[in-house]
């Protein structure tokens, strides 16, 4: 009952957030065909000076090859133009989509979906292995940057519940 009445009473909405590159793999601005490891380091920036701007923050991420995942926190009138920003400012071709998430439930899925996708994607035995995940991150198994990253429902104080369920399959309509 204690993370439902978190989820219900914060003042801006949680959205899953995917970006995703129209090519094969991200090209960053200075450079044709970069390392992830580049890319995290990249959108990593971006993200954190994005979120400062409009006072929002992410709860989850995960970069894969060609997109990413995550959870965004902000205000519902702010998310048009956080959007529209972070398009300009990446100056790719990119596709950005928003998905409310209404209740823990889908929280939880999402959030789950997020920490297992690079497993799902044949990139790793396990999610903390995968170093690119906010959950590889906050568990201590990554030493990568991640600021404005933060575990506001305290999933990760008891991480049993995702790894018992284990991952799920969803689907976003148009990826």
């Amino acid at each position: 009952m204690h993370h439902h009445r978190k989820f219900q009473f914060l003042p801006q909405k949680r959205y899953h957030l995917i970006v995703k590159t129209q090519e094969e793999s991200w090209q960053l601005p200075q450079e044709s065909r970069a390392s992830l490891k580049h890319v995290w380091y990249y959108f990593e920036e971006l993200l954190f000076k994005q979120n400062l701007d409009y006072e929002a923050e992410l709860e989850a991420l995960v970069m894969m090859r060609n997109h990413f995942h995550g959870i965004l926190v902000i205000k519902s009138e702010d998310l048009s133009l956080w959007r529209s920003d972070l398009s300009e400012k990446l100056g790719l071709k990119v596709e950005i989509k928003t998905i409310e998430l209404k209740c823990l439930v889908q929280y939880q899925a999402v959030y789950r979906y997020i920490c297992f996708n690079p497993l799902m994607a044949g990139l790793c035995r396990t999610p903390l292995d995968y170093p690119y995940s906010s959950f590889s991150i906050l568990m201590g198994h990554s030493d990568l940057p991640l600021r404005g990253v933060m575990d506001r429902m305290n999933l990760l104080a008891n991480p049993t519940w995702m790894i018992t369920e284990g991952p799920k399959q969803l689907s976003f309509d148009g990826f």
